[in-house]
């Protein structure tokens, strides 16, 4: 086995090895998404069979005895129907790393490769591509053509499809997949028009190689930027826990609810030890609440609301009312965000009014979600003419949901009806009561 059947095996052996080499690479790619790991064993098991296939079938071509002529048999058989689905596999993976970076592909594409490479492996069996004589040879067939003709056909119109979402595509992206797709179409040119040396298997692995290349700048980029996103949610948390803190300690309600102690002194000593003691209680939940990174049961922040509210009440004299209402209680919220919405009302809707006025706030389920709403009977304000400083206790409230437990808010305001502040609390993302999802 010397000459060109002998380069040839040599070939295809070391195109087996490169994808025994691809197919270890793949199960260690943890960063990859499942379904490219998928796709790539796949495609590196169908290329190893063709190669192992091709090589088996040489070394044992033009042999005698039952051995030989079914390792010829099979191995060209291998050979050729692997080549098929190797065909039908590399474009459903273009196919979805195209659409993932937004590109657009026809619905019916890949489907289309699918039932073709079926087809010609069904055709396979029936002889049509090639034939093995009576002194166990390798010849030929008239359409044996058709097969190159399906591979670089495919190829060419991947790589047009890469061209076409090229506006789509990284740099980098787009020429290790134009690689990836190109070599097989250039190899199955040569090989239908020169027969001899084995081109089509050794571009089919060098361009698995090239796009497993692709795949892991790919896997690593998309890691960095989820890593980059969390770096970030968490320094908005802090930031949101920082301005919370300022707001704990520095709001006019302190002051005047000290003032309000002041006066009970000299009226009445019951009130005021409840009084001291609802304040203390508020100070020690509120900053243990800025120290917890978890979720905490509804209940315990409608207790801190409370007590602020009763401290309010004391504080105003009566003249800011409020009822809380929590026909829902089975869920969690991430701290003090009731609260700040509550302070907020009291701050800039309700204390700037002349009038007395009433604060609401209630609970609720909906079939995904809980939710609470803050309702107060204040001046209101405009919400488009908003600005985070003012109203600092609604962005830090929208923050904290939506980094502990993907909720939202949605603030409804005007000058003349009061404001309302309605949290959405996912139920998805509240299965655990009390850890930060």
């Amino acid at each position: 086995m010397y000459g060109v059947r002998g380069l040839n095996v040599s070939i295809e052996l070391w195109s087996a090895a490169f994808c025994i080499v691809g197919i270890i690479s793949v199960l260690f790619l943890t960063r990859a998404e499942s379904r490219y790991r998928t796709l790539f064993i796949a495609a590196f098991s169908e290329d190893l069979l063709c190669a192992g296939g091709d090589a088996i079938a040489g070394i044992f071509r033009g042999a005698s005895g039952s051995l030989a002529w079914a390792a010829t048999h099979v191995g060209n058989f291998f050979s050729f129907i692997n080549a098929f689905m190797l065909v039908a596999t590399s474009t459903l993976y273009l196919c979805a790393r195209i659409k993932d970076e937004g590109g657009t592909i026809g619905a019916t594409w890949p489907n289309v490769v699918e039932s073709v490479a079926t087809l010609m492996c069904i055709l396979t069996a029936t002889g049509l591509f090639y034939r093995i004589d009576e002194n166990n040879l390798y010849h030929r067939e008239n359409l044996y053509w058709l097969m190159h003709a399906f591979i670089a056909g495919v190829s060419l119109i991947n790589a047009i499809i890469i061209f076409s979402n090229r506006g789509k595509l990284r740099p980098s992206t787009r020429g290790f997949l134009l690689l990836y797709t190109l070599l097989p179409f250039v190899a199955s040119l040569f090989q239908a028009f020169i027969y001899g040396l084995n081109f089509s298997i050794i571009a089919c692995t060098i361009g698995l190689m090239a796009a497993l290349i692709e795949l892991q700048a790919y896997s690593a980029s998309a890691l960095l930027q989820r890593t980059e996103e969390l770096a970030q949610s968490q320094l908005q948390l802090s930031e949101s826990r920082v301005t919370a803190f300022v707001s704990l300690v520095q709001p006019q309600f302190l002051f005047e609810t000290l003032d309000a102690i002041r006066d009970l002194c000299d009226t009445d000593t019951t009130r005021t030890k409840q009084a001291l003691d609802s304040f203390s209680s508020l100070l020690h939940a509120n900053l243990d609440s800025l120290a917890s990174d978890m979720l905490i049961p509804v209940t315990e922040e409608l207790d801190h609301a409370r007590t602020y509210l009763e401290l309010v009440e004391l504080a105003h004299e009566g003249r800011i009312r409020f009822r809380i209402i929590e026909p829902a209680q089975d869920f969690s919220v991430p701290p003090l965000t009731v609260q700040m919405l509550v302070e907020h009302a009291v701050t800039y809707s309700l204390a700037p009014k002349d009038a007395p006025g009433t604060i609401t706030v209630c609970t609720g389920e909906a079939l995904q979600e809980y939710w609470v709403s803050v309702v107060d009977e204040g001046i209101g304000f405009d919400v488009a003419q908003s600005d985070d400083v003012t109203h600092a206790g609604l962005r830090n409230s929208r923050t904290r949901l939506a980094q502990m437990c993907g909720g939202s808010l949605d603030v409804t305001s005007s000058p003349t009806s009061g404001t309302t502040v309605l949290m959405h609390i996912p139920k998805h993302r509240n299965d655990h009561e009390g850890e930060l999802l």
